[in-house]
């Protein structure tokens, strides 16, 4: 791959490009320039101490996962407790600690209720036992 000329940016110029929407325009599928900006990071966390629970560290992540799977496999025929128990964990994967624990718990709780109404519900058997099969597998593996 050829490589084209460096531009060195000044600090105004550097601020205007990265401060504004950029576009590239090319001809025939093929942009003259490759734009490779150095964008500052935030420090590297300190790995001693444990990140904030949030979204990418939440421990209902697998169960959230196997919800919405079931859900979107049981399509129209997804029992209301079970969307009632995914909009639940997901609102809970952006809370504080206690809030994702709390959701956890309104989860195992519920999943009984909710298996029963899968196994009787209506949608095709087919559906029905990869839904039960899924939560069951989170269960399995949540303990």
């Amino acid at each position: 791959m050829l490589a084209g000329p460096e531009v060195r940016l000044t600090t105004a110029q550097r601020e205007r490009i990265l401060g504004r929407p950029m576009a590239l325009l090319s001809r025939g599928g093929r942009h003259e320039i490759t734009p490779y900006l150095d964008i500052p990071h935030a420090d590297k966390p300190g790995l001693a101490s444990a990140a904030p629970p949030n979204r990418w560290r939440n421990p209902g992540d697998p169960q959230l996962y196997a919800v919405y799977r079931t859900a979107w496999r049981l399509g129209s025929s997804a029992p209301p407790l079970l969307l009632a128990m995914r909009r639940g964990l997901l609102v809970a994967a952006d809370g504080a600690e206690e809030v994702q624990r709390k959701a956890l718990a309104v989860f195992a709780d519920r999943l009984p209720t909710v298996l029963s109404e899968i196994q009787n519900g209506d949608g095709p058997l087919i559906a029905r036992k990869d839904a039960l099969a899924w939560l069951r597998e989170t269960i399995s593996t949540a303990h």
